[in-house]
Parts: C-alpha cells; structure tokens; sequence
C-alpha cells in the first residue's frame, strides 16, 4: 500500500441522472499516501442551472452559493491533474464518476481512465448490515461522530475512514494489495 496514492473524492449534484441533464455542483477530493493526506482539492461548480429543491434540501448547496463559483469546464484540468497517477476510491463510485465523466465529454475531454475502488463495494462484501447509507457504515464501523452532511469534503473524510476500517478488517485475514483491492472492487 505504500507506493500507491489514493484518492478519496465525492461530488454534490443537482439530481441523480447525468444523461438528463443533472450536474455537478461541488466536487471534493483528498489525495491520500502511505495514509497520510498530502492535498486536497475542493471547489463549488456552477451547474448552469437552477438547484432543484429536492437537490437542495439534501445538500444545501443553493443557487446564491454558485452564483460565483466556476463552471466544470474551468477547473476540469486541474482537477485531472490532482488525480493524476492515483488510485480513485469513492462510495458509490460509478455514481460520482458517471458525473465527472459527463462534465468531461461535454468539455471535450476524455473520461478518467484511472484504477478504481469502489468503498460501498467494500462495505457490501465485508460486512452484513442490512442498509449501507455512508453515515450507517460509519457508525457501524465505530467512527464517531460521522460528518456526512452531503457536503464533498466532509464526506470524502468518511469515505477514507471507512476505507481504512475496511482495511484494518482485510489486513487482519491476509495482505492488503492495492492491485488485489482494485481488482476485487473497481469498476471497468
């Protein structure tokens, strides 16, 4: 684990479908080695449209707040940069991803093609709980005070404790192998 980089990210939307013309409006990640934070990344994005309520009311984020935020198309390569020969790990991650690439074609640009984790998958396979909501996992798995207030940073910071109390439980019945984690829980 400790020649690989990670990155723990999350977005906030307007909605849940890409392909109908919902959007990011907040994008977070923490680029994590040797499980140490050494950057992060965090910006409000101007969806170039009006916040739905229903969007609004799970995360907050209203149209004021975006008024002055950049849209995806300007900060969509420094934020590659940032994740540039990491390994990506999200809760969800085809969700959050599905978006990220969505902004990218419509910026002309090509999908992410980065090794990826998939933390909900993780939590699926390792442990028997009934519902798998971040905050239930998170409490669950004995992380006080679980921040998940569909805000993108806070909820990246859960995403990379549950991450490791996933990982505490593997490590304990055999090796912790980036390649094997990315096979068993990544995405195509």
């Amino acid at each position: 684990m400790n020649k690989d980089k990670f990155v723990f990210f999350d977005v906030e939307t307007t909605g849940l479908f890409p392909d109908k013309g919902d959007r990011i409006c907040e994008i977070a990640a923490i680029k994590v080695f040797n499980n140490k934070k050494i950057g992060s990344f965090e910006t409000l994005i101007n969806p170039q449209r009006a916040m739905p309520y229903y969007a609004y009311n799970v995360h907050k984020i209203s149209d004021d707040m975006l008024d002055d935020a950049p849209a995806f198309s300007v900060v969509a390569d420094s934020f590659v940069d940032f994740l540039e020969n990491s390994i990506l790990c999200a809760y969800n991650i085809n969700f959050d991803l599905g978006f990220i690439n969505a902004c990218l074609r419509r910026c002309y640009k090509p999908a992410l093609n980065l090794r990826t984790i998939d933390v909900l998958k993780m939590a699926r396979d390792l442990l028997g709980l009934k519902r798998y909501k971040l905050f239930m996992v998170a409490e669950f798995l004995g992380i006080s005070n679980p921040m998940c207030y569909h805000r993108a940073m806070a909820d990246s910071f859960v995403v990379w404790e549950v991450f490791n109390k996933l990982i505490d439980m593997i490590a304990q019945i055999g090796e912790v192998n980036p390649d094997v984690l990315v096979k068993k829980y990544g995405i195509n």
